[in-house]
Parts: structure tokens; C-alpha cells; sequence
């Protein structure tokens, strides 16, 4: 079964062309790692090797398989000038790749980068990410800077810090598109950043809706603000739902803050295919519901007694 990376590793070594070494080593990356996670419960009972790697991949440890993942993956955009210069629709039977994402994310630096931000995120799970980012001194409220707050924060990833490359990249992306005028493709990235701090739940509790508002706030006139507000839903969906029965007027509140922003959005951009995500929100928010609670029998003596729950916006 380590056949296809002899394959592969035959081909990077023989290669000269600067994208086709980058998609090779990023096909490499995904392979150990799946290759890791196929027979994780095996590999982490071995104690960690350091110093060199065996020869016998069936010996490696799990830092042997992550070091190897990091330094794929991290190969993979290395050549960013060639990479960034190469269209990901000449690239169309190599690359799977959304139409709307084509449009934002244009080249094959783009694609490789969100391909290894994926990866990245698989490695090192197991670690304290905010640990790992006080040791750094970056404060968690900077995570949720803008883009060009956040693209000075130094991570600098050493050896064993594999939880910190994903946001090391999601950087590197971040400075890329700025530096390419593609604006729109720097919110969305940052969107998707947003979402990727969700794992910090409690810093994404506290600063994870207010940056989205800073960002409706510059973007309100643009149809991208149609994914932030989608995103700022999923932040006020979890927040009724979480409300208690006790909580009753603050759900009221809640729910209407969100009617009103769903409301207001679709009116702005009716036309818009991506408003349909919206409107399907704002059905899910105003659909009535009547729901009686019980026991199923009643002794004939006993007090009966019923919960009802009902909704009608």
C-alpha cells in the first residue's frame, strides 16, 4: 500500500514544472496523512521517533507521518509567483473546483492554499491551539482582526507546532489575494477563516460576531454581504436555541434581530441567486409551529397535566 508514494515521489523527482511539482507534493500531503488517519489507533501507541525517520513507513510514529504532511503541504505553495500565475481552468482535469469558486479563487496558489488550509486543519487536532498560540503571545481577539490586521501576526510554526500551519497559511492566502486587488476573495477567505475558529469556542463566542458586523458593516452595499449575514444567522440560530424557557423575551429579541437583518438583506438583492440561502433562513424563522407535550396515559383521578410550545411570527 505505499506503492502510490513511490509512484508519486518517481514523478515529483523527475519533474521541472513548478505547478506540477506543487500539486504533486500537495497529492503527497493528503496521502500521509490519510495514510496516518487510516491507522491512527495503531501508530499512537508508538512512542515518538526523533531524530531520524526508519526506513519501513510501518514504523513511523505520528510525528514522523505529520512532519511529512508539513513539509508537502507547505512545498505545495512554495512556488507561489508561478502559482499564482497559473489559472485553475487550465488545470480543469487535475482541479475540482466550484464555478463560483473559480471566480474568486482564480489560480492555482489560491486552490492549493485552501487544499492545504483543509489538511492543516487535520493535524495536530489533538492539541491546545490556544496554548499553543499564548506561547506566541497572540492574543485570541486578533484571530478575528481584518485581513490586514491579521496578516502581521507572526506564527511562525517550529517543529511539533503543527496546530499553528493552518493559520499560518489562511495568512499567507490572506496577504496573496490583498496583494492580487481581489477583495471580494479576501472576505470569503476570511469568512472561512471565521468559521475555522470555531474550534476556540469560546473566543469565537466572544469576537466572532462582532467582526462579522465590522465586515457587513464595510460590505453592506455588496453581494458578498450575503454570505457574512448567512454567517452571522448561523451565530444567532445558536444563540435562540439556546435560550431557556425562562429566557423567553430574549429570544423574542433575538429572533427578530435576526428576522429583520434576513428581511432587509433579501430586499437588497433580490435577484441574486446566493439570496435564495437567505429566504430559506427566513422560511425556516417564521415557519408556525403548535406542539403539545404529555404523558401518553392519564389515570382517570389524576390531575392532567399538558406543556405547549408554539411559534407564530
Amino acid at each position: 500500500d505505499t506503492l502510490i508514494f513511490r509512484h508519486l515521489t518517481d514523478m515529483l523527482g523527475k519533474s521541472t514544472d513548478p505547478v506540477e511539482r506543487s500539486v504533486l507534493h500537495s497529492m503527497l500531503g493528503e496521502l500521509y496523512l490519510q495514510y496516518y488517519q487510516k491507522d491512527r489507533w495503531i501508530i499512537n501507541e508508538r512512542t515518538a521517533i526523533s531524530g531520524f525517520v526508519p526506513t519501513d513507513m510501518k514504523e513511523w510514529s505520528k510525528n514522523n507521518f505529520y512532519d511529512k504532511v508539513v513539509e508537502h503541504l507547505n512545498a505545495s505553495i512554495e512556488s507561489y509567483s508561478s502559482l499564482e500565475k497559473a489559472e485553475v481552468q487550465s488545470y480543469g482535469p487535475i482541479v475540482t473546483f466550484g464555478k463560483d469558486s473559480r471566480h474568486f479563487y482564480p489560480t492555482m496558489y489560491d486552490f492549493l492554499a485552501l487544499r492545504a488550509i483543509e489538511l492543516f486543519s487535520q493535524v495536530g487536532e489533538d492539541m491546545d491551539l490556544s496554548r499553543s498560540l499564548a506561547k506566541k503571545k497572540i492574543a485570541l481577539s486578533s484571530l478575528f482582526a481584518p485581513a490586514g490586521e491579521f496578516g502581521k501576526l507572526n506564527f511562525d510554526p517550529q517543529p511539533g507546532e503543527y496546530n499553528l500551519w493552518a493559520l499560518e497559511t489562511y495568512k499567507k492566502l490572506l496577504v496573496s489575494l490583498s496583494k492580487r486587488n481581489l477583495n471580494t476573495s479576501v472576505v470569503l477567505a476570511e469568512l472561512d477563516k471565521t468559521g475555522y475558529l470555531a474550534k476556540l469556542r469560546n473566543a469565537h463566542q466572544q469576537y466572532a460576531f462582532s467582526s462579522l458586523q465590522s465586515m457587513l458593516k464595510e460590505w453592506g452595499n455588496d453581494p458578498v454581504s450575503l454570505e457574512i449575514v448567512d454567517k452571522m444567522a448561523d451565530i444567532y440560530t445558536t444563540q435562540i436555541e439556546g435560550f431557556t424557557q425562562q429566557d423567553s423575551l430574549k429570544r423574542t429579541e433575538k429572533t427578530k434581530e435576526l428576522y429583520d437583518l434576513l428581511h432587509k438583506t433579501i430586499q437588497a438583492f433580490p435577484n441574486n441567486e446566493r439570496t435564495s440561502i437567505l429566504e430559506n433562513r427566513l422560511l425556516q424563522l417564521t415557519q408556525p409551529y403548535f406542539l403539545v407535550k404529555g404523558n401518553n396515559t392519564f389515570d382517570a383521578e389524576v390531575e392532567k397535566k399538558l406543556v405547549v410550545e408554539y411559534k407564530n411570527l
